[in-house]
């Protein structure tokens, strides 16, 4: 048998499996995202949704801040600290997503498994660590449909071409509305718009994590939450999947933009009814999905939910071995929220 051969062996006895609760680990003690069903239960961010009432949860100690009072008992952790679980030892790393987000690293007896779920930029957008990749032998992904190609370029180049459609908009006198995750690019985008002199309100998904996020050190602008009827020239900072919908006035004029880190397209634009997107978003591009799967060097890679082909030829290419996991059909996309599923 060959070492290539043996360390596939190995990572297959630390897998995973869907059950009808969700993603859990061989043998028992952890879940992902889910419900899961005694051991603990992996949150890996404050963008999923998880039932309350469920087994003990495990998250990083900037989740737990952002999700506050909706979290409920749970052990928050610093990143980069093990814990043991049984015979378990559980690490969580940051996977960059959103501000936050862990990915979380299981090993037992020499063999590891790292979860990632999935990874991003979000984090790196708000000065916060990036995604941390380890050394394993089964990685476990979620990835988003990044196109070879497609380069996102450095935060400061977009937020001035933000700047610049934002500024044309308020002499028209337009609204401006921009959509984006809840957590991550909107809130990057929050204090270069105040400092250009903006008024800059947020709904209520996107308005919530402002003050959590003030409190653990992040440089943010005071931001309101968005009540009343838009005024002409002001900035609002609107979730995906969420419609603005006034109870008074006819619609003042909208310039409405996307901020995704997805290569732009004419159906992309028309699911979010924009005219206009901008390349800032939790997403990392194609070349750092390669390379982050390339530094966990792994004898397996698990793909959960849609396969993502360009990805699965690169990694093959590589000599990394591939297996794709669907979701069952009775599952949500991950337990997440439907903001996050929008873009997926």
């Amino acid at each position: 048998m060959t070492s290539k051969n043996r360390s596939t062996k190995k990572a297959r006895q630390l897998g995973v499996r869907f059950d009808r609760r969700g993603l859990r680990l061989e043998g028992g003690g952890v879940s992902f995202d889910g419900e899961g069903e005694g051991g603990v239960a992996f949150l890996s961010s404050a963008l999923v949704v998880m039932a309350q009432g469920g087994p003990r949860v495990i998250t990083s100690d900037l989740t737990a801040r952002l999700l506050g009072a909706r979290l409920g008992p749970a052990l928050a952790t610093p990143f980069f600290r093990p814990l043991l679980l049984g015979q378990l030892e559980l690490e969580l790393l940051p996977s960059g997503f959103v501000p936050g987000a862990a990915a979380l690293s299981v090993r037992l007896e020499g063999k590891s498994l790292l979860y990632s779920g999935h990874l991003g930029r979000g984090a790196a957008l708000l000065g916060l660590p990036p995604a941390a990749p380890r050394r394993c032998d089964h990685l476990v992904l979620r990835p988003i449909a990044a196109e070879p190609g497609f380069h996102c370029p450095p935060t400061e180049e977009t937020i001035c071409q933000v700047l610049e459609f934002a500024h044309r908009a308020r002499r028209d006198g337009s609204v401006v509305l921009l959509h984006g995750h809840p957590l991550g690019p909107l809130q990057a985008a929050a204090s270069p718009l105040q400092a250009a002199g903006f008024q800059v309100r947020a709904h209520r998904q996107v308005h919530r994590f402002f003050g959590p996020l003030r409190a653990a050190g992040v440089a943010l602008g005071q931001v309101t939450r968005f009540e009343g009827e838009p005024v002409a020239g002001e900035v609002l900072l609107w979730p995906l999947e969420r419609s603005l919908r006034l109870s008074g006035r006819r619609e003042p004029p909208m310039a409405r933009a996307l901020l995704t880190g997805l290569r732009p397209s004419s159906e992309l634009l028309a699911a979010s009814g924009c005219e206009v997107s901008f390349p800032l978003g939790n997403e990392l591009d194609f070349e750092a999905l390669v390379a982050y799967v390339e530094a966990c060097r792994p004898a397996l890679v698990t793909f959960l939910g849609a396969r993502p082909q360009a990805l699965e030829r690169a990694l093959d290419d590589r000599g990394i071995r591939i297996e794709a996991l669907g979701l069952p059909a009775q599952l949500p996309l991950g337990g997440l929220a439907r903001g996050e599923a929008g873009l997926l």
